[in-house]
C-alpha cells in the first residue's frame, strides 16, 4: 500500500507541475508565430487566434508550435497519468485481488497505465491533426486493449511454460 500511496503523491506533484506549464509556458515558437502573422497580415490577436484555428483545421498548427515546450508539456502529463492510474491499479489490486501476504502487481499497473496515457496521446495528436472522429478513437482504444490482452496472453503462457518444467 506504500507504494500505491507514493505513486499517488508523485502523480499529484506531477498534475501541479502540468498545470504550471500549461499556465506559464508559452506553446508556440515566437519567431514562427511572428512570421506566420506577417504572412498572413494579422493586425490583432483576435485575427490571429482565427488563424490558428485555420491552422488546426487544416493539420497545420505543429508548424508553429515549440518542439521543447510541447514535448515538457506531454511528458510530465503522460506521466501524471501513468501515476495516478497506476495507484489506483495497486490499490485495487491489492484490496481485491491479492491475499494479505502478496504485493500487487506493479509492473501490469504501470504497464496498463502507460497504454492509456499512450491513447490519451494518439487521441491528442489527432486532434492537433483535425482528424479525431469517433471510429480513431475507438481504434485508438482497441488497439490498446488488443495489446494489453496480447501482452498478457503471452505472459501467461510463459508463467505456464515455467511451471512445467
Amino acid at each position: 500500500m506504500k507504494h500505491a500511496f507514493i505513486v499517488f503523491l508523485v502523480g499529484i506533484f506531477l498534475i501541479i507541475i502540468g498545470v504550471n506549464i500549461t499556465q506559464k509556458v508559452l506553446p508556440f515558437s515566437e519567431d514562427e508565430i511572428i512570421a506566420f502573422a506577417q504572412e498572413k497580415g494579422y493586425l490583432t490577436d483576435n485575427e490571429l487566434v482565427n488563424g490558428l484555428d485555420e491552422l488546426i483545421d487544416r493539420g497545420l498548427i505543429f508548424r508553429v508550435i515549440d518542439s521543447k515546450s510541447l514535448t515538457a508539456f506531454l511528458l510530465v502529463w503522460c506521466s501524471a497519468i501513468v501515476c495516478i492510474f497506476a495507484s489506483f491499479h495497486l490499490a485495487i489490486d491489492k484490496f481485491f485481488f491479492k491475499q494479505f501476504y502478496q504485493p500487487p502487481n506493479a509492473f501490469k499497473a504501470y504497464r496498463r497505465g502507460a497504454l492509456i496515457a499512450l491513447s490519451l496521446l494518439g487521441l491528442f495528436f489527432l486532434r492537433m491533426l483535425d482528424s479525431l472522429e469517433w471510429y480513431n478513437a475507438l481504434a485508438i482504444f482497441l488497439l490498446a486493449l488488443f495489446l494489453e490482452i496480447f501482452i498478457s496472453g503471452l505472459s501467461k503462457e510463459k508463467v505456464s511454460e515455467i511451471s512445467q518444467n
